[in-house]
């Protein structure tokens, strides 16, 4: 499938496995550029390493550590993009998470930690990112959640509450999004 984004540069973050691996690795094999991230060093170096192994024509492999938790670090990813590669294209919001439990096992802390990992990064990325994915044809910006989304799973009360709000988030901001970005 040609999804006519060779040349284009894209951030993925939590791409060191998982869904935001599986992304990466989708779009590098279109020929895109990416910036991958996760907060293991090691663990994203091994996942860059595979990405370059599937990548197609003049794809480039980026890993960049950070913590989606720590907003310097968010900006630090969209400046680093930048520096790499000049424009951003697409945004691919991915993250791991949060502990399982039941309601009454959870603190006000686990909460607050779950919504400044799930939603604020979402946010703060977006914002980030926003002037260089307005450039040139306009950008894209694809959140990955999790199917809690759609019907609660047991034991996952803080991932099935806090997941939706980047639903919603993603719903209501479109509007947003095209009156400014035209």
């Amino acid at each position: 499938m040609d999804l006519e984004i060779d040349g284009d540069v894209a951030l993925i973050t939590a791409s060191s496995r998982g869904l935001g691996n599986a992304s990466a690795r989708a779009l590098v094999r279109e020929g895109a550029h990416v910036v991958v991230n996760g907060r293991d060093e090691e663990e994203l170096e091994a996942a860059a390493s595979g990405l370059r192994d599937a990548a197609t024509g003049d794809s480039r492999v980026v890993p960049v550590v950070g913590d989606l938790t720590d907003k310097d670090d968010v900006d630090r990813l969209v400046e680093r993009t930048l520096e790499e590669f000049g424009q951003l294209d697409h945004l691919v919001t991915s993250a791991g998470g949060p502990p399982s439990g039941e309601f009454l096992d959870t603190t006000d802390e686990d909460w607050y930690q779950a919504y400044d990992l799930l939603v604020m990064s979402v946010v703060r990325l977006a914002r980030a990112a926003a002037d260089s994915l307005r450039k040139g044809d306009g950008g894209t910006i694809v959140n990955i959640t999790s199917r809690s989304v759609k019907e609660a799973i047991d034991a996952l009360v803080l991932s099935n509450s806090v997941r939706m709000s980047v639903t919603v988030w993603r719903k209501r901001s479109r509007r947003s999004w095209h009156r400014r970005c035209g």
